[in-house]
C-alpha cells in the first residue's frame, strides 16, 4: 500500500439480492488492506447478502455503501492498515 495511491479505486463484481452481476467500487488502499486477510470477493459478497437480508428497504446504492462502510471498519483493524496511515501520516 502506498501513500501515492490516495483516490484511486478497485472494483469488485459481485451479485445483488436478483443474481444480477454488479460492482462495487473500494478505495485501493481498504481494497489492498483486506487483501492481506483474504477473500475480498467473498468478503464484499457475503457481506452483502447480509445486508440485503437485515435491510432489505434499502436501495442498492444504499447497500453498497454499507458494505463500503463494513469494508473501511474491516480494513482499519489489519496491520496493513495501521502501517498505510502510519505512513501517511509520516509522508505529511
Amino acid at each position: 500500500m502506498d501513500p501515492q495511491d490516495i483516490g484511486k479505486k478497485t472494483s469488485f463484481t459481485m451479485f445483488n439480492e436478483d443474481g444480477t452481476k454488479s460492482t462495487i467500487t473500494l478505495e485501493k488502499h481498504v481494497a489492498d488492506a483486506l487483501h492481506t486477510i483474504g477473500n475480498v470477493h467473498g468478503f464484499i459478497q457475503e457481506t452483502y447478502n447480509k445486508v440485503s437480508l437485515l435491510k432489505p428497504h434499502l436501495t442498492s446504492m444504499q447497500k453498497g455503501d454499507v458494505v463500503r462502510d463494513l469494508a473501511l471498519v474491516k480494513a482499519k483493524e489489519t496491520p496493513a492498515y495501521k502501517k498505510y496511515m502510519n505512513d501517511l501520516r509520516n509522508s505529511l
